[in-house]
């Protein structure tokens, strides 16, 4: 995915996130918004969330549950996984 780079807003793009979530000001409100993710979760939760989409469901998004595909673990690497995670969780 994205060519192997760690660059998470290259990950995003490629892993087409914006096409559910919303990310400073660009994207969609399908999912929950990620703005701020990381005042909500740190990165350990964000990194389960990432491989294991059904381990936790955002409050008000139940009937979405499922949506979000289970094979992004799959398609990063390790370093692509961890600078995804450490992203999001600074956003505050």
């Amino acid at each position: 995915m994205a060519g192997g780079s760690t660059d998470p807003k290259a990950i995003i793009q490629a892993a087409g996130c914006l096409a559910c979530h919303k990310l400073d000001g660009q994207g969609q409100t399908i999912a929950p918004d990620l703005t701020h993710v990381g005042s909500r979760r740190d990165d350990e939760s964000i990194r389960k969330k990432i491989l294991d989409p059904m381990s936790s469901i955002a409050k008000g998004y139940e009937k979405l549950a499922g949506i979000m595909p289970k094979t992004f673990g799959t398609m990063m690497n390790a370093a692509q996984l961890e600078a995804l995670a450490q992203f999001l969780a600074a956003h505050k």
